[in-house]
């Protein structure tokens, strides 16, 4: 009879122990800015719009944000540091702010763009541009 006392305070020591260390589990820190992109055709070019939205707080005044545009082989078509944005321009609405638009001519293939802000993250979009009937259209897009 004492034997299966010890084991049933076991048991329940053993629960409580795994109940407290569920809660002790880290969770991951979610970044203070969601980095928005939109791709879209215009005519025979393609347009990539590039914005912020403010999900958290921000220590830093200044953010310094850049893009870089590689095709399948890993080579530069495009990139830019843009100019340092307040911290504070950002809407705590939750609504993007668009830094900048690029519009451009690419061959058929695949595309990877990372879109980020030094010291704080940064996002990928893989994309294609395929050819249809003579016209290059915006294929299969990824993000990441």
């Amino acid at each position: 009879m004492e034997n299966k006392r010890v084991a049933a305070a076991l048991f329940f020591l053993v629960i409580a122990l795994t109940a407290c260390a569920a809660g002790v589990v880290e969770r991951e820190e979610r970044a203070p800015l969601e980095f928005v992109v939109e791709l879209a055709e215009d005519g025979p070019q393609l347009a990539i719009i590039l914005g912020l939205r403010k999900t958290g707080s921000l220590s830093d005044d200044s953010l310094h944000a850049y893009w870089e545009l590689s095709n399948g082989e890993g080579e530069l078509r495009a990139e830019s540091m843009n100019p340092a944005v307040e911290a504070n321009a950002l809407p705590d609405d939750g609504t993007v702010l668009e830094l900048m638009t690029w519009r451009g001519e690419l061959d058929p293939g695949h595309y990877t763009l990372i879109w980020g802000v030094d010291g704080i993250g940064s996002t990928t979009v893989e994309f294609e541009i395929v050819e249809n009937n003579g016209a290059l259209l915006l294929g299969r897009v990824s993000y990441h």
